[in-house]
Parts: C-alpha cells; structure tokens; sequence
C-alpha cells in the first residue's frame, strides 16, 4: 500500500509533459485544438506511450476536462509514438519535454502547453494547459524518498534536511534543469498529501475512462 507502507521523506523532481501537435496540424494553441478535433467527424487520435502510461492518463484526463473528441491510440514506448506523431499519422499526444524540445525547435512538432500548474523555465513562451482555458489542469511526472513505514520522525527529519540542501546547490539544480527536471520542494507531510491527492485523482481517471492497467 503506497500510503500505509511507506513513510514519505520529500519530492525530489518535478518533470512537465507537453502538449503537442505535428507542423501540418492548423492548431496554434489549445482552444484551437478543442474545436479542431470537434469539428472532424470522428475526432482525431492522440498517442500513448502505452495503456495506463502517464501519457495515455494525461490524454483521457484531458478529453474528460475539455470534451475534445480525442480517440487513444496506444503504441508500444514513447519512441513509436514520437515517429508517428512527427509524421503526422495522429494528431496529437502529451510527451515528455525532454522528447519535445529538439522536435518542437526544429518546427517538426508545436508546442501548444505544458501541463505543469505554472510555465516550465526552458519554454516561458509556452503557456500551461490551465491558463490556456482548462482550470486545474496539471499533470507532472514525478519522483520522490520514501523510507520504510515506522522509520523513526528524526531521520526522515534529518533525511528531508539533507536531500533539500543537495537539491538547492547550485550545480545540482542546472543538471537536473538541463535534464527536463525541477527540483523538488516541501516536507514530509507534503509530499504525503501530495501521494494521497495523486491516487484519488488518478484513480478517478482510470474508473471513469475504463483504462485496463497490465499488472
């Protein structure tokens, strides 16, 4: 059990997906893409990384919050479904920042939001999907330290301290950056509501869209 077993120490990245469409796509933001995809008889298509990857979660979180009329197309890896989105076989897909930059700079693929709740710091021109017209939207990947259930209150204290000030040099920071990550933040109790709240939320989403997840 995610909460009951663990003890939780402190997030440690924060990494955005973005919202992108192919260079031949008309859409230029995300409002444009809602009434695209609602305006074609059968929609359009929207690649995964797989059922149940956060990308697919994303998508279904995305059709559910705007009402696009989006059908998943699931592909075996993020790698495939980069391809076919470049070459325009679908329409869209939420993908890693790390695999949208080179393709968002060189015009094979537009950028239209990040999914994080406020603007990545590589890409400030790119608006988040929230303050594009979908309120509350966020979706981040993420990871954290976790110790054990019933791990002692001073080391996970002392844990926390230690992993936040490695975190905040300066070095540290720009490495993480440059790999598509933001150093995380909090304590203990926020990264363990924050794991409460990302359970109910995603649990919602697999229930309400009927996502089989392969054990």
């Amino acid at each position: 059990d995610p909460v009951k077993d663990f003890a939780p120490i402190v997030r440690t990245t924060t990494v955005p997906l973005v919202l992108v469409v192919p260079s031949a796509i008309p859409a230029k933001s995300v409002k444009e893409l809602i009434a695209y995809a609602n305006a074609r008889t059968g929609g359009i298509s929207y690649a995964s990384s797989g059922e149940g990857s956060i990308s697919h979660l994303a998508g279904e979180l995305f059709k559910s919050a705007t009402g696009a009329n989006v059908v998943h197309v699931p592909y075996k890896g993020g790698g495939q479904a980069l391809i076919d989105l470049i070459a325009g076989h679908v329409q869209t897909g939420l993908v890693n920042i790390l695999e949208a930059l080179p393709n968002t700079r060189s015009g094979r693929l537009r950028a239209l939001a990040v999914t994080t709740p406020s603007r990545w710091p590589t890409i400030p021109d790119v608006p988040t999907v929230a303050e594009s017209g979908v309120p509350n939207f966020a979706v981040i990947q993420w990871s954290g330290v976790l110790a054990p259930a019933g791990t002692p209150r001073p080391i996970i204290t002392r844990l926390n301290a230690e992993i936040l000030r490695i975190l905040a040099r300066p070095d540290m920071r720009e490495r993480l950056i440059e790999s598509g990550a933001e150093p995380g933040s909090g304590t203990p109790e926020d990264l363990g509501a924050f794991i409460k709240a990302e359970i109910a939320k995603w649990s919602a989403v697999v229930r309400n869209a009927g996502v089989r997840i392969k054990q």
